[in-house]
């Protein structure tokens, strides 16, 4: 249970300074400063928060029990939560299709990047895995 906090306080950092860069790299043409973009990263951190508590720490749950610990196993369903996110909440607003699947592709891969840091913390640490990766 212990790695398992780990594993999310450090998650939930990922996604955190993830988007806090990207805000303030998509900021540096605009005029609005970098508190703007700590906003945005927290109200991104809350949302991965949401997603964390009926998404991550179930999935984790499961796959222990089944003992799938290869990393696909935690990137695969990361996936699916930013493309529902985007495509049936629509928080960004009533977009075009294609600035949607972008929408849909960041949040993915910043889920994508978060389940590698999830799965490093509460499956891999060295000495913690029974059995060597292939």
């Amino acid at each position: 249970m212990k790695n398992t906090l780990i594993a999310s306080l450090a998650m939930l950092l990922t996604v955190f300074m993830l988007v806090f860069l990207t805000a303030v790299i998509d900021s540096i043409n605009n005029n609005f400063d970098f508190r703007i973009s700590a906003v945005i990263a927290g109200v991104a951190t809350l949302v991965a928060l949401v997603v964390l508590v009926i998404w991550a720490i179930p999935g984790h749950l499961l796959l222990n029990k089944l003992k799938k610990d290869k990393l696909i196993w935690y990137i695969a369903p990361a996936l699916l939560p930013g493309f529902v996110f985007v495509y049936w909440l629509k928080p960004f607003g009533q977009d075009a299709e294609p600035s949607l699947l972008i929408q849909a592709l960041f949040c993915s891969f910043v889920g994508g990047v978060s389940a590698v840091v999830f799965w490093y913390f509460a499956v891999y640490r060295p000495g913690r895995m029974t059995r060597p990766l292939k």
